[in-house]
């Protein structure tokens, strides 16, 4: 099995980072990230790690400079949009922070190419998953960038 490389990695250690942003872990975000923490071929230490960021806040600063590939980027501003929804509420804060980074990764990689290819996995997610439930779409999402 294929681990998961640093970018990828720092990618969800950013997305872990912004269940903590409005100073409170819904139920619905914890769910989100646990669900998929088995379903990525993370190795055993990345899993403990991203444990251990679930139950203490970071900032993603920390983590955000660390999602080198571009399409890790692109994907982060998807999850995070995904995210920042899962709880049904997208709060003051989390637009404000939404829209930083998305301002941040649009300024690191061709904005045009990734938009592209973000319009394209979106159409064929939902092409495919017309009748499915969220928490199965997103299973499905995942699981196309997990390797397996």
């Amino acid at each position: 099995m294929k681990n998961v490389d640093d970018s990828k990695f720092n990618m969800w250690r950013s997305l872990i980072a912004l269940v903590h942003v409005d100073n409170l872990m819904h139920e619905d975000e914890v769910k989100f990230i646990n669900e998929y923490l088995d379903r990525i071929p993370f190795s055993q230490e990345q899993k403990n790690i991203l444990k251990t960021d679930l139950n203490s806040a970071k900032n993603v600063n920390e983590f955000y400079p660390l999602i080198t590939d571009p399409a890790d980027r692109s994907h982060f501003i998807y999850f995070a949009r995904l995210l920042f929804w899962s709880d049904g509420v997208f709060q003051e804060q989390e637009t404000k922070i939404f829209d930083t980074l998305k301002i941040k990764t649009t300024d690191k990689v061709d904005f045009v190419k990734t938009m592209k290819d973000l319009d394209k996995t979106v159409e064929d997610f939902e092409r495919k998953h017309q009748n499915r439930t969220f928490q199965e779409k997103l299973g499905d999402f995942f699981s196309r960038f997990s390797g397996n």
